[in-house]
């Protein structure tokens, strides 16, 4: 993995970069995007005392396709795309990957917070699995989606920063897993997959950079 983290200390302030944040951690997923059967590679750093923030590198194919960051503001997300090529990682120059970017606001969307649900816990080892059942409606008769999150405690970083994607603004409605780090992720509709996240590596980091 030494090869996705060697050029994290060539971050320049460039282009749409003034304000500085900072990351301390970082994991690694296999993805799965089931809207578009399509699998990918995502790298997400984030920082253990500002859980607000989380920066985003999209592997395809061993290319970077994306870079992006985002910050949630009040609960609305600010979010910055940087514009470029595919290239691969190992090419990566902040001259240019990092040079242009442009920023949109993600507006919350109430009727995503998926009011009735049931929630199952089990522990297997270090390992606690975690369920959503999600209704319909209030009856629970007809279930709507489900989401399965393993997790597991780290000794090196408390408080990871994880993109749950379209669970996003449920799970930051209704749960918190901090400190766990989160080791796979899954959203199901009727039993088909949406999308699913699987844990290859995460560690510890230092570096910052600055946004506009």
């Amino acid at each position: 993995m030494k090869k996705y983290i060697s050029i994290i200390g060539l971050f320049l302030v460039l282009g749409c970069f003034g304000q500085e944040y900072s990351f301390d951690h970082y994991a690694i997923y296999n993805g799965y995007n089931g809207f578009t059967d399509t699998s990918y590679k995502v790298m997400y750093f984030g920082n253990s005392k500002d859980k607000s923030i989380i920066l985003k590198f999209n592997l395809s194919d061993d290319k970077v396709s994306n870079i992006q960051f985002e910050k949630e503001v009040d609960q609305n997300i600010l979010s910055y795309d940087f514009s470029f090529k595919p290239f691969n990682y190992s090419d990566f120059k902040p001259e240019i990957h990092l040079k242009a970017c442009s920023r949109k606001v993600i507006y919350s969307n109430p009727n995503l917070d998926y009011d009735y649900f049931d929630k199952s816990e089990i522990l297997k080892g270090n390992i606690k699995k975690t369920v959503f059942t999600i209704y319909e409606n209030k009856n629970k008769r007809n279930i709507s989606k489900q989401i399965y999150i393993d997790t597991f405690d780290s000794e090196k970083v408390k408080n990871q920063k994880f993109y749950f994607i379209h669970s996003r603004q449920f799970i930051k409605k209704n749960v918190d897993f901090s400190p766990a780090v989160i080791q796979s992720y899954k959203l199901s509709d009727r039993g088909k997959i949406l999308e699913s996240a699987s844990l290859i590596v995460f560690d510890t980091i230092s570096f910052k950079i600055k946004i506009k």
